[in-house]
């Protein structure tokens, strides 16, 4: 009669000996980060603005305006919208939107996000 017991203390102990190792090994929580005061945020460079022009029937040039701007990375391409996006970055009102009368361009919107500016630019793809 002691066996069983014996064998379910053993099986416990092992039990609890794994679970400890689980929890010693565990990798660290990632900390959250607190997003940019805007007090940080006006230290970035501003951006100034984008114009965007229609070449011809097939292209489009946009101009970004700002000091110190590093260069616009693109995060999505589809054919409605292309989405790119400027870091380190100040947008000083912090949303911007935008219409186009262009036959390719319908529309830009621009947002702060962190310490990035995300530009959304909506496009009459084929």
């Amino acid at each position: 009669m002691k066996r069983p017991w014996k064998a379910f203390s053993v099986f416990m102990i092992f039990a609890l000996l794994l679970a400890g190792c689980c929890v010693v090994h565990r990798p660290p929580v990632a900390e959250a980060t607190t997003p940019p005061d805007d007090q940080a945020l006006k230290l970035l460079p501003p951006i100034g603005g984008l114009t965007v022009q229609q070449m011809g029937s097939h292209a489009v040039v946009m101009q970004l305006t700002g000091a110190s701007l590093s260069r616009p990375e693109i995060t999505s391409n589809s054919p409605d919208l292309i989405v790119f996006s400027v870091k380190p970055a100040y947008l000083a009102s912090g949303k911007w939107e935008r219409q186009f009368e262009l036959p390719l361009v319908q529309g830009v919107y621009a947002e702060q996000k962190g310490e990035a500016v995300v530009f959304n630019v909506r496009i009459n793809g084929t």
